[in-house]
């Protein structure tokens, strides 16, 4: 019997079934390759095995319904008495399976669904300001594409304001060249809030850092009344901070908009009151979270002055303090060739005396074995003697 012949002999019905199942099938294949190819999804796999367990539910199902007609086929052909329901009920039931469960999946995941708007933050850029400083920028996203511009100064008058030149959905108003140790004032739109902050200090040496992680947005066991207060004391005049510094893990699931969304709110009360760099961590990354992160805390719009990438900048406050924010979220499994070379060239380019401090998401040294942890003890017996930023990117 040839394939042209069987297929004439189903029914239209049949037919448009099989060929509606086929698409929907290999289109959950699609979905396991792009899942697959992501190593910050395999990582949480590994550390999540009930998401794994459900991973590889959804894997089995998207082969076996093409597999199953395939194997109607291979019987037919070879002319074997077969039923001449086939595919019967039960096949009907997994093709319904292999549309259900997927369709189930991405709700679930929700990659790439954008969720309402959020609110402006002030953020760190890797642009170096004429103080020595790090230019600052107000960044902020609309679920619509619109134009919008932002009045500042160093009075509550704000003199100066900048118009965007288009309508976007990422908006990103960059305060450069600020005097230090000056309060300035800014407001979007020219209504709502007027949002206040006092640029770095005259002299290096009075600068200040705040440096938090991991405050899980959306987790279960998220101490949101511990965050609010960590934020309030950070962000406070009282206690002098010049800078924020977060280092991932800003919420609980990347891939869910919803939690971005609640996060950025929680924080934008306090963020647009001090300087703020936030860094990627492994939750906020999976399952195409990470474009919602370049998104909102470092789109492509805004200056980028040492690096080509959105996720590992150098900041350099006055000439012998360079701060380096790089993408590691697992562990190295982020730390790319073109991550390693441009730190490497970056570090190369530094007076060793100076100051460098490197900030990330994972962890150097560990006592515990959670998580596949080496050892702190045998780190330190097989350090080198080379540049001493850490053990894991040497």
């Amino acid at each position: 019997m040839k394939i042209k012949e069987l297929i004439q002999e189903w029914k239209p019905l049949k037919r448009y079934f099989v060929l509606v199942s086929f698409i929907l099938s290999f289109s959950t294949l699609a979905l396991v390759v792009w899942v697959v190819l992501l190593p910050r999804n395999m990582h949480l796999f590994k550390w999540n095995p009930s998401q794994a367990k459900l991973f590889i539910i959804i894997c089995l199902v998207a082969v076996i319904i093409p597999l199953g007609f395939i194997s109607d086929f291979i019987i037919r052909l070879k002319k074997l008495k077969i039923p001449k329901k086939i595919p019967g009920k039960y096949i009907y039931i997994l093709v319904l399976a292999g549309i259900i469960l997927p369709s189930a999946y991405l709700v679930y995941l929700k990659p790439y669904h954008h969720v309402g708007d959020k609110a402006p933050e002030l953020m760190i850029i890797d642009q170096p300001g004429a103080s020595g400083y790090p230019n600052l920028a107000v960044i902020f996203y609309t679920q619509k594409a619109s134009t919008n511009y932002l009045l500042f100064g160093p009075t509550p008058i704000m003199t100066n304001k900048i118009t965007e030149q288009g309508k976007t959905r990422t908006h990103v108003f960059v305060l450069a060249d600020l005097i230090p140790n000056t309060q300035y004032f800014y407001q979007i739109n020219g209504v709502g809030q007027v949002y206040n902050f006092t640029y770095f200090p005259a002299s290096i040496e009075n600068l200040r850092f705040a440096i938090s992680s991991d405050p899980h947005i959306g987790a279960e066991d998220n101490n949101i009344t511990a965050t609010k207060l960590i934020l309030e004391q950070l962000s406070s005049s009282d206690n002098g901070y010049n800078a924020f510094f977060c280092l991932g893990d800003i919420v609980e699931m990347g891939n869910d908009d919803s939690l971005y969304k609640e996060q950025i709110e929680l924080f934008s009360k306090y963020t647009t009151l001090i300087p703020y760099r936030n860094i990627i961590g492994n939750h906020d990354g999976w399952f195409g979270g990470v474009e919602f992160w370049k998104e909102y805390f470092y789109p492509q719009n805004v200056p980028n002055n040492s690096s080509d990438s959105q996720l590992w900048h150098q900041y350099d406050f006055g000439s012998n303090i360079h701060i380096f924010t790089l993408d590691l979220e697992w562990g190295t499994e982020t730390y790319t060739r073109a991550q390693r070379e441009w730190f490497e060239n970056r570090l190369k380019s530094l007076n060793p005396d100076d100051w460098i401090i490197v900030m990330n998401h994972a962890y150097y040294y560990s006592s515990s074995t959670e998580y596949d942890a080496v050892s702190y003890t045998h780190l330190r017996a097989h350090e080198t003697s080379l540049h001493l930023v850490c053990r894991l990117l040497l």
